[in-house]
Formats: structure tokens, C-alpha cells, sequence
């Protein structure tokens, strides 16, 4: 496995970048937990993960897929169920709990976006499997006789986004995490950083406050009510901009999957 450029949340970035000025503090002076910082940017990158249908932290994955002749026939096609794709470690053809044939990398084609492998052979034939000028893949127990098997294709791979090279840090390439998904993941985690200080800028559900000492008095309003917390107007602010990374973050990550019945 060749080494990564890894990605690096940090919730220290994530306040300086979309809470800056902000004292993120109780009315007693002590700084928000970094585990209640940590659990709402862990929760944003969860969501940005099933919004767009993608794996951002990297991890291995171990699918089965099952064998279909049409796509055997058109160059052994497979759509993993986890996209991007890193790596491909490695790609075996079972029958049953036989393993049949190991397939050499190099004859792997792959999309790492969409999450797609194809195989193109780089010989006539391998490991007693004999390449058709269609690209399709025969073995002596795959024939046109089977047009289906169960589970018979394993995979082994990684699926996950990479930061940009340190030496390019400005080259993103198709698996590569881009800023505007960084700051869409930051912004969504400071929605709930700003929900809790909102409520613990005079105390929750309080609009207004006044001390009066020794004939010296001191009044705070705050636009905090029973329906709104302090920070509701950034709140607003902050998902308004997500909203708006969505359709283009989407857009390029997942695509258009269309299936086809």
C-alpha cells in the first residue's frame, strides 16, 4: 500500500476559520470541551459522507460481488459499493469457497471517482484464462453456459479521499478533497458549536438581562427568545452557505447515477 497524503480535521482550524472573534466559552469563563468540538466535526463529516455518498476518511474494504455475464463479456465491469477509490489491493475470482484465479493489477482499469473497475487484459491469455477480442474473460467453468453466479468476484480495497500532494498542495486530482467540501464540513460542525453558545450568552431562553449595583446599573439585550438562540442569525448564515456548496459538491463527487430497468 504506497503512502498517502492524509486528511487532517482539526477543530482548532475549524475556529478559527468559521467562529473567529467568537469566545466560544461558558458564562464562567471555561472554553468549550474539545470532545463537544470534536463530536460536532465528527458528525459534519458523517453527513457530508451520506449527503454526497462518498467515503472522505480513508478505510479499507473488504465487498463480494456477484457475477453477471453481460458485464463479464464487456470487460469484466464492477461498481464498487464505496467510492472514491484509493487503491485496489486486490481482485479474486471465487466459485463458491474455491478461490479460481488471482487477477493482476495491471489489468486493472479504474475510475476512482465513480468507483468503477474494468479489466483490461495485457495478455492473450493468463492463469488458464483465454481473452476473447471482445475483451470478455473465459475460464473453464465461466462459459456461456452461466449467465449468473453468486458472490464469486472479491475485492480488497481502500476508499477515501486524499489531500493534495504537499509538493502541489495547489493540484487536486480526481480523488483529491477540495477546499469548498473542507469549509462545508467546518461550517456544518460550527452549527452546532453556535447553537450551544447562543444559548449560554446570558443563559438559555433569556433575552434580556440587568444588574444593578450600588446605583450603577448595566442592561443586555440579545436577540435570544423562547423560538431563537443568541447566534440564530449566524446559524442562518451558516447553513445558507452550505446550501449553496451542495449542487456542485454533489455534482462532482457523485454525479448522475442512473440505472437503467
Amino acid at each position: 500500500m504506497r503512502n498517502l497524503a492524509e486528511i487532517n480535521f482539526d477543530i482548532n482550524e475549524m475556529t478559527n476559520r468559521v467562529a473567529f472573534g467568537i469566545p466560544l466559552k461558558d458564562s464562567e469563563g471555561n472554553p468549550f470541551p474539545e470532545d463537544l468540538l470534536q463530536s460536532y466535526l465528527d458528525s459534519a463529516i458523517a453527513w457530508a459522507e451520506q449527503t454526497l455518498n462518498i467515503v472522505i476518511m480513508p478505510r479499507e474494504e473488504l465487498e463480494e460481488h456477484d457475477y453477471f455475464l453481460t458485464d463479464y463479456t464487456n470487460w469484466g465491469f464492477i461498481r464498487l459499493w464505496k467510492k472514491p477509490i484509493i487503491e485496489v489491493e486486490s481482485l479474486e475470482m471465487w466459485y463458491g469457497e474455491q478461490k479460481m484465479f488471482d487477477i493482476p493489477k495491471d489489468w486493472l482499469k479504474i475510475d476512482k471517482l465513480s468507483g468503477q473497475i474494468s479489466l483490461f487484459p495485457t495478455s492473450g491469455s493468463a492463469g488458464g484464462m483465454i481473452i476473447t477480442a471482445s475483451g470478455g474473460l473465459v475460464t473453464p467453468l465461466l462459459t456461456g453456459n452461466i449467465g449468473y453466479a453468486p458472490k464469486l468476484w472479491r475485492v480488497r480495497y481502500k476508499a477515501g479521499l486524499e489531500a493534495p500532494d504537499p509538493n502541489e498542495p495547489h493540484v487536486y486530482r480526481q480523488n483529491h478533497i477540495h477546499p469548498n467540501l473542507i469549509e462545508c464540513i467546518y461550517k456544518k460542525a460550527a452549527i452546532g458549536v453556535m447553537g450551544v453558545y447562543g444559548d449560554l450568552i446570558i443563559g438559555p431562553g433569556i433575552a434580556n438581562q440587568s444588574i444593578s449595583l450600588d446605583g450603577i446599573s448595566q442592561s443586555v439585550g440579545t436577540t435570544q427568545s423562547a423560538m431563537f438562540g443568541g447566534a440564530s442569525a449566524r446559524i442562518d448564515q451558516l447553513q445558507k452557505d452550505i446550501d449553496s456548496y451542495i449542487p456542485a459538491l454533489r455534482s462532482y463527487y457523485d454525479g448522475i447515477n442512473m440505472t437503467v430497468i
